[in-house]
């Protein structure tokens, strides 16, 4: 075996080990620190259509960003159970 080769076989194995103990990390996360951590980026997306709710006088600016709002904040279980879904497919 020359140096590269030697060179090549622990880089394999360095990262076989670092996929392995990415995978026990990710796979010991829940939906209960999951759910913070979507709500938080969710609110970075409505509290501007809330402010712009609060600030505007048009009745059809309300109406859309109300709707806006409601959809986006409905997607909190389906944005957790595909992030499940792809931690799960990591760990494969």
């Amino acid at each position: 075996m020359d140096k590269q080769e030697i060179l090549d076989l622990m880089a394999q194995k360095a990262a076989e080990i670092a996929k392995a103990q990415a995978a026990a990390v990710v796979s010991s996360i829940t939906v209960d620190e999951l759910r913070p951590l979507v709500e938080s980026q969710i609110k970075l997306i409505t509290d501007p259509l809330q402010a712009e709710i609060n600030s505007t006088t048009s009745p059809w600016v309300k109406i859309r960003n109300s709707v806006y709002i409601k959809l986006i904040s409905s997607t909190v279980g389906t944005i957790i159970s595909s992030i499940q879904s792809g931690l799960s497919d990591i760990n494969k």
